[in-house]
């Protein structure tokens, strides 16, 4: 792995993923605090927060970060549920995928995974797909 300064390059994804799980399970980050767990300058968390707010993730506040969740804190945020497990996600989506058949039949709800599942059956021909999420629909309509 490629590093700079004794620092991998690929640790942002693996911050900000930590970051999601932390404002999971509270709701706000304070990023003196993320700043100790990680390990990590504070002038990197905040940039890990710009970021995530960049993605609609996260609302920036003085100090740290609220999860930007849909219908007042009651279902996590899309952009949020994106950007942890992704790796597990993209696993499952690919063997999801491999067991639809070309002009199969499918429903794929408005899920974080199930939207990774229809990029990967985007380049299939001659599939009848139901359903209830503009991502599917979008991500199906590109290829």
């Amino acid at each position: 792995m490629a590093t700079e300064g004794g620092k991998s390059r690929r640790g942002g994804p693996v911050r900000r993923e930590r970051i999601c799980n932390l404002l999971l399970d509270r709701g706000y980050v304070d990023a003196a605090e993320v700043r100790q767990i990680l390990n990590v300058n504070v002038v990197t968390v905040r940039r890990d927060l710009a970021k995530l707010e960049t993605e609609g993730v996260v609302r920036r506040v003085h100090g740290g970060a609220y999860a930007q969740a849909a219908h007042g804190g009651v279902e996590v945020d899309f952009g949020l549920r994106m950007n942890f497990h992704t790796d597990a996600k993209r696993r499952l989506a690919k063997k999801a995928a491999a067991l639809i058949e070309n002009g199969d039949t499918v429903y794929i709800d408005a899920g974080s995974t199930a939207l990774l599942v229809a990029e990967e059956l985007a380049d299939r021909h001659s599939l009848v797909v139901v359903t209830n999420s503009l991502a599917v629909a979008d991500a199906l309509r590109a290829a």
